[in-house]
């Protein structure tokens, strides 16, 4: 594959100021370019690139395979029709690319697994960073709880209501803040799975029984 990739790399380009700045696009290493001595032929300007970045691989793997990706998509080198002996160039350069292009699929796929696997990873981070907040603001709430039982009744009501309300928010529940209808306090609302609810929020020593009664529903 490094013999073909040298080949259409060296072929795509006639004027070596193109060819640079090609490679700094392709190859995303600018301190590594700026090494290469463009004083030199392409074909050893190329060697020498191809070289590092297959020498070191352990550093430089995506670097070479962005090389590749990059070498192989050049379609239609239409511009080196414009120098001299164009035509030789140009079909020279199609045929290049088109030999390395049998190399570079392998490489594509791979280029697409570990862009999935990034993706995937990126995935599991935020599920846990999700998580983990969520952890963090229970535990805030659960503090704010603990905190209320030292407040008179009346503000120890209307916190409770907030309290609620964060939860709400907490798990993407859709509330409403208190209001009053029909002279009567109404401590929130709540949309769930298309139903709309209404709750009363209570705070008393005694256990609330049971009510035989059934919750009012809006939107059945």
């Amino acid at each position: 594959m490094l013999a073909p990739l040298q080949d259409a790399l060296t072929a795509i380009y006639w004027y070596k100021p193109d060819l640079r700045t090609f490679l700094q696009a392709a190859v995303g290493e600018p301190e590594l370019i700026a090494r290469l001595d463009f004083n030199q032929v392409k074909r050893q300007i190329v060697r020498d690139l191809v070289n590092i970045l297959a020498g070191d691989q352990h550093k430089y793997f995506e670097s070479l395979v962005s090389l590749v990706l990059a070498v192989a998509d050049v379609k239609d080198p239409n511009w080196l029709r414009r120098v001299d002996g164009g035509e030789a160039k140009y079909k020279e350069a199609v045929e290049s690319v088109d030999t390395l292009r049998l190399y570079a699929d392998p490489y594509r796929a791979l280029r697409t697994e570990s862009e999935q696997a990034l993706k995937r990873r990126q995935i599991e981070i935020d599920v846990a960073e999700s998580r983990r907040a969520v952890s963090e603001k229970l535990a805030e709430l659960n503090t704010l709880f603990a905190s209320l039982h030292n407040l008179e009744p009346q503000p120890r009501g209307y916190a409770l209501e907030s309290l609620i309300a964060q939860l709400f928010t907490l798990f993407d529940i859709d509330s409403k803040e208190s209001f009053r209808i029909h002279g009567e306090q109404i401590d929130g609302a709540f949309s769930l799975k298309g139903s709309e609810y209404l709750f009363e929020a209570k705070w008393q020593k005694a256990l609330t029984p049971l009510s035989l009664d059934p919750p009012i529903r809006f939107g059945d």
